[in-house]
């Protein structure tokens, strides 16, 4: 897994590849491994300037997706990626989409890509009131950044009839940051040194 993962992050994507497809045959319902040849198929049908590559490259992705689900339909990874596959789509956001963004938001409200592309699909579908009321932990994060700065911004374009600025640009790690634990979540001491 950390030499696949690796791979497809850092640069050799054909040892990561190789590495994550005898991983898949050693454990066929292997979530992780199986969410990250989807994305990386993802990743390509993105890059493709030819159509026919880039429905291929999907139609791969969506196998992958479908083994991940049928393994464990409560992944929110597996959902998001299903709903990224969707995405820019003719339809989309369908009611299908908005079940399956839906459900990831009900799984990990605490991601800030969550809740981004859950209020995105929102307003596409005209439904402003739910969007704000989405967006509305995220841009009152006290610790800040950049998702928590365009959720405000989507906050008050909607409010003054403005377009709403897209979620382009916004990098997966400003996208999928948790919030900071707060003070009660620490611990009341740091753990003592295994010599000690």
């Amino acid at each position: 897994m950390a030499a696949g993962h690796a791979g497809l992050h850092f640069g050799d994507t054909v040892a990561g590849e190789r590495a994550l497809q005898r991983l898949v045959e050693l454990e066929p319902d292997n979530v992780e491994a199986l969410q990250f040849l989807a994305e990386e198929r993802l990743r390509l049908a993105e890059e493709a300037e030819d159509e026919a590559e880039r429905v291929s490259l999907k139609r791969e992705a969506r196998v992958y997706l479908g083994r991940a689900y049928a393994a464990t339909d409560n992944d929110y990874r597996t959902l998001m990626l299903i709903a990224e596959m969707r995405h820019g789509e003719p339809g989309y956001p369908n009611d299908n989409d908005m079940l399956t963004l839906g459900l990831a938001f009900e799984r990990a409200p605490q991601l800030a890509g969550v809740r981004l592309n859950y209020a995105d699909a929102l307003i596409q579908r005209d439904q402003k009131d739910e969007a704000i009321a989405v967006l509305k932990p995220l841009a009152n994060n006290p610790h800040g950044g950049a998702a928590s700065d365009r959720a405000a911004q989507m906050i008050a374009a909607l409010n003054n009839g403005e377009a709403v600025p897209t979620l382009d640009g916004l990098t997966e790690d400003a996208a999928a940051v948790e919030p900071e634990p707060s003070p009660e979540d620490e611990p009341e001491s740091p753990p003592a040194p295994a010599g000690e």
